[in-house]
């Protein structure tokens, strides 16, 4: 990047890929800093995530904490419960 730094994507999320830290940040902060040689790190993102464990955890916490707003209709507790917002 060159140029005015700030009037550059002024809201596009910033990965930082460098093999030398010092470099990290230095002349825009990023929101994810990724220190190493790229032969080593593209690769590695590309590999698929593993998932498994949260997907388990997620059903572990809807076990304990079922919602308590099921049915239309059927009254509620509050008038707007965060999870019927998302």
């Amino acid at each position: 990047m060159t140029g005015k730094l700030n009037a550059f994507a002024p809201h596009a999320k910033v990965i930082h890929m460098d093999i030398d830290p010092a470099e990290m940040s230095k002349l825009r902060q990023a929101h994810v800093a990724l220190q190493g040689d790229l032969k080593t790190l593209l690769p590695a993102l590309q590999q698929p995530m593993q998932i498994a464990p949260w997907l388990q955890r997620v059903a572990e916490l809807k076990e304990t904490h079922p919602w308590r707003y099921d049915h239309p209709g059927q009254p509620i507790y509050a008038p707007l419960l965060p999870q019927a917002t998302v």
